[in-house]
């Protein structure tokens, strides 16, 4: 969203999401498209220094594609994303990555 989009059409209250369920949702209307290949778990609310109304989910793949729509939603701010290791038991070898993605919200 430009800052031009911001100034002269902002986000209608109700377009906002606001909590766990709306964010789990809106997320879901774009990872449908991978049918379970991008493994999403773990959606919760994000806690990040300096960063407001954020929440994370935890996938084995990253999409440029995925990414590059998910910052184009009006509806989101910003997205981050940090490769993690996959915990004791959780993968088939020793370097299995996990990724960590944040995604914040206007």
């Amino acid at each position: 969203m430009s800052i031009i989009e911001n100034v002269f059409f902002p986000l209608k209250e109700v377009e906002k999401i606001r909590n766990e369920k709306d964010s789990r949702d809106l997320l879901r209307e774009y990872i449908e498209e991978y049918d379970g290949l991008l493994d999403f778990r773990n959606h919760k609310k994000a806690k990040l220094e300096g960063i407001e109304n954020a929440y994370r989910f935890t996938s084995k793949l990253i999409s440029l594609d995925l990414m590059t729509k998910l910052s184009k939603d009006k509806r989101i701010k910003n997205v981050f994303y940090a490769a993690s290791a996959a915990p004791p038991g959780g993968s088939v070898d020793s370097i299995s990555m996990r990724f960590k993605v944040f995604v914040q919200y206007h």
